[in-house]
């Protein structure tokens, strides 16, 4: 049996001066897309993209309020919590703002470069998430970072691991 028929949440991704967006993802709901649902629960996440536009519309929303997230290249994430009923078409506004973008080399105790050292940055399976490797010179670069006070945190399977707090400011390249 079906679940009674659901809301939609109909809607426009713009930048802080008012252009449309194109080709943003919107994501509806909690949870990771790539979770495996059991026989009979409730889709928790929709996840659509603008059009040429800005706008989108995510269909078969379950009733209450749900978290709506939405990035594209070169803005980080936005959050807006918005409810929808049934049958009801929910308008939405979703505002990006410039990403922080951080970068550097990674070097070893011994001042060498390092290869292959990966960089994580919010939880794995969100929009939020944000990861970059760093190349054979030891370079990386971390796009779509949210601005102000972060944790960045690194890893290597040879050298182990290590985290730096940062602060990072939108629109802003860091070299880290």
């Amino acid at each position: 049996v079906l679940p009674r028929i659901g809301g939609s949440f109909v809607g426009r991704v713009e930048d802080e001066s008012g252009k449309a967006v194109e080709n943003a993802i919107v994501r509806v709901g909690t949870g990771r897309l790539d979770a495996i649902r059991r026989m009979g629960a409730q889709p928790r996440v929709h996840q659509v993209r603008t059009d040429a536009h800005g706008d989108f519309v995510a269909h078969g929303i379950s009733e209450g309020e749900h978290r709506i997230d939405a990035r594209a290249e070169g803005y980080c994430l936005t959050t807006k919590r918005a409810s929808v009923r049934p049958g009801q078409r929910a308008p939405v506004r979703l505002v990006l703002t410039p990403e922080s973008v951080v970068r550097g080399v990674v070097r070893d105790a011994f001042g060498e470069t390092v290869r292959d050292a990966r960089f994580s940055w919010g939880e794995d399976g969100t929009l939020e998430h944000v990861r970059a490797r760093t190349d054979r010179y030891g370079r990386y670069e971390m796009r779509g970072l949210s601005a102000g006070p972060t944790i960045l945190l690194c890893a290597h399977r040879e050298f182990g691991s290590a985290e730096r707090k940062i602060t990072t400011v939108a629109g802003q390249v860091h070299d880290i």
